[in-house]
């Protein structure tokens, strides 16, 4: 996902988004075209999977969950 599909999900301004993260706007602002992976997580656990993080970020899954994501696919 994108930073700017992340805050258009999450209420539209890079604030909101920072507010349901639980972190400041600058640090919203200090991304690049894309949220670090962690966040990317978290945004798809908010959204409820409508957004999906990149691949590479399956690093950083918990084994069980992303077993029970593979069972469900």
């Amino acid at each position: 996902m994108t930073k700017d599909q992340a805050i258009k999900a999450l209420g539209g301004t890079q604030e909101t988004l920072a507010q349901k993260l639980g972190i400041t706007q600058g640090s919203v602002s200090l991304w690049g075209e894309y949220p670090p992976a962690l966040r990317q997580l978290q945004i798809e656990a908010l959204t409820g999977g409508a957004l999906r993080a990149e691949p590479e970020c399956d690093r950083f899954r918990v084994p069980a969950v992303a077993a029970s994501q593979e069972a469900a696919a």
